[in-house]
């Protein structure tokens, strides 16, 4: 019995690590926080604290009626941030950097667009895709 119960306990401890992996920063969870506390008073914190509550973004062109492949659904589209997300101080300024952008990069919107490599590379995630949302990406 004990032997189980050590086992139980190997198996969940990697699961445990991994979880502080994926997700936004800390630092991203405090400032949404803090406007999602500001939200019913604060316009440009209820905007905020929607843009956190939603996850990450895709591509408005895309939904159930017109599908797109990976790439267009999840990289190769320009972002747009709240206010707030712009302003805020913890954040150094990225997100102003990012507004319009494809904010997954150079590397990967380079992959989607170049015929060598296509999407390829994330075949698996279009896959998912298909079926439905992934997990929060990168802010």
């Amino acid at each position: 019995m004990a032997a189980r119960a050590c086992l139980v306990i190997a198996l969940l401890l990697p699961t445990q690590a991994l979880a502080g992996w994926f997700g936004p920063p800390k630092y991203v969870k405090d400032a949404c926080d803090k406007w999602c506390r500001a939200a019913s008073s604060h316009l440009d914190a209820t905007e905020a604290c929607l843009a956190c509550e939603k996850g990450p973004q895709t591509n408005p062109e895309c939904s159930d009626d017109v599908p797109c492949d990976y790439c267009k659904a999840q990289i190769t589209f320009p972002r747009h941030y709240p206010k707030l997300w712009k302003d805020e101080p913890t954040f150094d300024g990225k997100m102003e950097k990012l507004e319009g952008s494809t904010s997954a990069g150079v590397t990967l919107g380079a992959r989607c667009s170049t015929s060598s490599l296509g999407c390829g590379v994330l075949a698996s995630a279009q896959t998912s895709v298909q079926r439905g949302p992934l997990s929060y990406d990168e802010v």
